[in-house]
């Protein structure tokens, strides 16, 4: 089963192409990460995948279903982990990963039993049910960031994208990440992650996505894609940096 595949896809900011031929697809228990310096269109196309942002060529399917779709539809087969929290209202723990469960309830409908069993397994997931009834306005970064990882299990889809989750996280909960990412894959989802850290790649994916400054996007292996000569391409850097940089990745 294909959980996404996208041919030929183009994504656009506006009138301006960003990257152009983009083809991957998503299987069940995969790991996809994605590379690549800033500003390159890595959230673009995230939000492209969910159906914000039109496509500017090419083809996207989910579970076999072609975009546009209802964003029920969507998601039902695609949750979004984003970068940071945007949380100015007090709401509790709880109550934010309960807005995961939004597309099961019909109009205006309170959260029911299946609900918040779903929310409380998911706290449960990143080893934070503790803090179901703090508010989300007084949880650290990191607290905030696996807060996001819980709403978007609540919502039960079978892939995720993960926009650099753990760019606010302590070693501890850094590890704590690769773990669950680890746990889930082995469960089947399929998760696709962008990231600035060539080491997380190499330990949670199968296959590396990159995206260059010129807008070109490159898919393979992981040992070719996180190869020195590779890296400095996609970086513009010096081999001999990267070589430096990945230290112990190359032992």
């Amino acid at each position: 089963m294909e959980l996404i595949h996208a041919s030929g896809l183009a994504i656009a900011a506006g009138r301006r192409v960003l990257v152009r031929d983009i083809s991957f697809t998503l299987h069940p228990g995969q790991v996809l990460a994605l590379l690549g310096p800033n500003g390159t269109g890595k959230s673009t196309l995230f939000r492209t995948l969910l159906g914000l942002t039109p496509a500017a060529a090419g083809t996207i399917r989910l579970q076999g279903a072609s975009l546009p779709l209802p964003r029920r539809a969507i998601a039902a087969r695609l949750a979004l982990v984003p970068q940071a929290m945007q949380a100015a209202f007090p709401w509790t723990v709880r109550d934010f990963v309960l807005m995961g469960r939004t597309m099961h309830l019909s109009g205006f409908a309170a959260p029911g039993k299946a609900d918040h069993a779903a929310a409380t397994a998911a706290l449960e997931e990143i080893g934070l049910l503790s803090h179901a009834e703090r508010l989300v306005t007084r949880l650290s970064g990191g607290e905030r960031q696996l807060v996001l990882i819980a709403r978007a299990l609540a919502q039960n889809a079978p892939a995720l994208l993960m926009d650099e989750p753990s760019s606010a996280l302590d070693f501890a909960n850094r590890e704590r990440l690769a773990d669950l990412m680890e746990r889930l894959a082995r469960r089947r989802l399929g998760l696709m992650f962008s990231t600035h850290d060539p080491a997380q790649a190499a330990r949670l994916a199968s296959e590396v996505l990159t995206i260059d400054r010129s807008g070109t996007a490159r898919l393979g292996p992981v040992a070719d894609q996180l190869a020195p000569a590779r890296l400095a391409a996609l970086y513009e850097m010096p081999e001999e940096a990267v070589r430096r940089g990945l230290g112990n990745l190359l032992r």
